[in-house]
């Protein structure tokens, strides 16, 4: 089911552009999907949208038709190359016919960030259903918006070694939000995630947010896939309330302020953040 939504919000973000971007095309230089990533929509050819499948006769083969749809999304959109879900064929027609009716209004009737919650929905329910595993990919809502309000990520690169399905990237993003700032200007985004059936979602769950990040299949306690080691480390240490203002001024530069910051919390890794860069770790920082 998370696939079918992603195609419903993703026809819609490509509906809101289309004609603005059309509109600028030439013989010389057609429509290309750098046109629509600029902002922050996908370009998905007519096969591939939730309602040319909604139209199809009922005598052509529906899952064959939704699996074509993944794969020309993922073939016009490199960053999503090998993500989507696929095998519906397997589903039963009448199911699907369903799904895809029930799916195909959302677009016109709900605004906002609606998507994306749906989709947060979802990977909540299904985390509660998994029990104790639903934990390997998500943490509640609640959890990850404290810690988000504790490292408050204005500006700069946001690092999770152990990633899920992605939360804590949105919940960085809605912060920014919240303080009248561009997460998709304010933020970059990396992330590690070792179990390879979660990276997908993690990528999804960023693109319905409109967010673009680098997401890697990897075992944070073993694999430094990001060359993490510093590079994403606050450069205030707000954790250290007990050093002194010369204490502080003695400390070398980060090398976020190096790259010169504008705020505070110039960069975070959950987990481990505000620490300075030649700071000795805490016992468990990072776990």
């Amino acid at each position: 089911m998370l696939g079918l939504i992603f195609l419903a919000y993703a026809e819609h973000r490509f509906e809101q552009v289309r004609s603005e971007v059309e509109a600028k095309a030439t013989t010389r230089r057609p429509v290309a999907p750098d046109d629509y990533r600029a902002r922050s929509v996908l370009l998905l050819a007519e096969q591939a949208r939730l309602s040319y499948l909604v139209g199809l006769p009922e005598k052509e083969d529906l899952g064959a038709a939704v699996d074509t749809a993944m794969k020309l999304v993922e073939f016009h959109n490199s960053e999503l190359r090998d993500v989507l879900p696929k095998g519906y064929q397997r589903l039963e027609k009448s199911t699907l016919v369903e799904l895809l009716r029930l799916f195909a209004p959302l677009p016109r009737k709900l605004s906002g960030d609606a998507f994306g919650l749906i989709y947060e929905d979802f990977l909540s329910n299904f985390a509660m259903a998994e029990g104790r595993l639903g934990g390997e990919f998500f943490t509640p809502q609640s959890i990850v918006r404290l810690i988000v309000e504790i490292i408050e990520p204005f500006h700069g690169r946001v690092f999770d070694p152990a990633c899920g399905s992605g939360g804590m990237f949105v919940q960085c993003a809605k912060f920014v939000e919240r303080h009248q700032g561009s997460a998709t200007r304010e933020l970059a985004i990396y992330g590690q995630e070792q179990k390879e059936v979660t990276v997908p979602l993690a990528r999804m769950n960023l693109v319905l947010h409109g967010l673009s990040g680098d997401i890697r299949l990897g075992n944070g306690y073993y694999d430094d896939l990001h060359d993490s080691v510093g590079a994403f480390d606050s450069s205030w240490p707000t954790r250290r309330s007990t050093s002194t203002a010369s204490t502080r001024a003695s400390w070398p530069a980060t090398r976020a302020t190096r790259t010169g910051c504008r705020s505070r919390t110039t960069a975070t890794t959950y987990g481990s953040n505000c620490l300075p860069q030649r700071w000795p770790r805490v016992a468990g920082a990072g776990s």
